[in-house]
């Protein structure tokens, strides 16, 4: 199984060779199996690689990214060719009907929910039960928009007067950490088979992911929980802040009763969504954060 996340933030030349990557800064050539990565960012100028080299990442289901000033996705490789299904997964998604539809988003924010509440108990902030209480409120596709209130809510007791708009030290932080597990979702559910343009909630015409918006919603808090511990006064993320971020991944979380890295949770419960959408169990496997005796997998 591929285990690294990489991010390129230095002038380099990209060239695979014997499914080797060899990156060239400067005077020194760094040399990593292709096997072994899953993620490479691209967040520095003048990081330069072929076509031929795209695809041959692609074909390895390696996520090529880059990304903006403000440590947003701007852009990402997947390959759409390796899963002998992909046709029949697809129909599945587009046929899915909107009761069930209604369900699955459901299921996914109210993970979200109960996670943000778990932040705020792992961070000893006020407003961990309130939070709770409001993933018993949502019904019915959240036709209530109670996912939206209990953002509102849970933000202002995570980081008070965070405008999560404007440029900001926890912002830089969250975005960049949003955008480490958005990248392993887009893999994961690329992976499977799924049209990632066509989601259960998200419907942005502009948008070609709006199924991975929708299937990262439960993970989002474990970027929450990792940058409250690393957050400086600093809008620029340092390079240990950026090396810790995508650790992310690596990081320890419960799913279906069993302790999972968060890379291994992503396949986890994307496997779930497509057993879901397949109609083959009701109820998909989600991730949960590690009570306040466990949090030993974030990485201070």
């Amino acid at each position: 199984m591929s285990f690294r996340a990489l991010e390129i933030n230095k002038p380099s030349e990209l060239h695979i060779h014997h499914h080797v990557l060899e990156i060239q800064q400067e005077d020194q050539i760094l040399r990593i199996p292709v096997d072994d990565c899953n993620v490479i960012i691209a967040s520095g100028p003048d990081v330069r690689l072929s076509a031929n080299d795209l695809s041959v990442l692609a074909d390895s289901d390696v996520l090529f990214m880059t990304i903006d000033n403000h440590y947003l996705p701007s852009s990402m490789t997947l390959s759409f060719a390796n899963n002998v299904r992909q046709a029949r997964t697809m129909k599945k998604q587009l046929t899915m009907s909107r009761r069930r539809r209604n369900n699955l988003w459901d299921q996914l924010i109210c993970a979200k929910i109960r996670n943000q509440s778990a932040v705020l108990y792992l961070l000893q902030r006020d407003g961990s039960q309130e939070i709770y209480d409001y993933a018993g409120r949502v019904n019915r596709g959240d036709r209530d928009h109670i996912e939206a209130l209990a953002a509102n809510r849970y933000f202002q007791y995570y980081h008070s007067g965070l405008n999560r708009r404007c440029d900001d030290p926890v912002n830089s932080c969250l975005n960049y950490g949003y955008t480490i597990l958005r990248s392993a979702v887009a893999r994961s559910a690329a992976a499977h088979g799924f049209l990632l343009s066509e989601g259960t909630y998200h419907h942005n015409t502009f948008n070609s992911f709006n199924l991975v918006d929708d299937l990262i919603e439960p993970f989002r808090p474990i970027a929450d929980l990792q940058s409250a511990y690393i957050v400086s006064n600093q809008i620029r993320l340092s390079r240990e802040q950026r090396r810790k971020l995508m650790g992310i991944l690596y990081l320890e979380t419960r799913i279906n009763g069993e302790i999972n890295t968060v890379l291994q949770a992503i396949d986890i419960m994307v496997n779930s969504v497509k057993s879901y959408m397949y109609s083959e169990t009701d109820e998909i496997l989600v991730p949960e954060l590690l009570s306040i005796h466990e949090k030993g997998g974030v990485s201070e």
